[in-house]
């Protein structure tokens, strides 16, 4: 597969969090939240039930 110019940018982003409250990559929830605008999703609470 693969991957798009966006989903290497994507990746090449640093992460500004600190270790402590990470649980997920910044380039994974970068790519929901680009899917999620594709998708027209534009409040937390639809992210929240598009991942349920």
């Amino acid at each position: 597969m693969v991957q798009s110019n966006l989903f290497v940018y994507l990746n090449g982003i640093t992460d500004p969090r600190h270790d402590r409250g990470i649980r997920h990559p910044a380039s994974a929830v970068l790519k929901l939240t680009v899917l999620g605008l594709c998708c027209r999703m534009v409040s937390i609470r639809q992210y929240v039930l598009f991942r349920l």
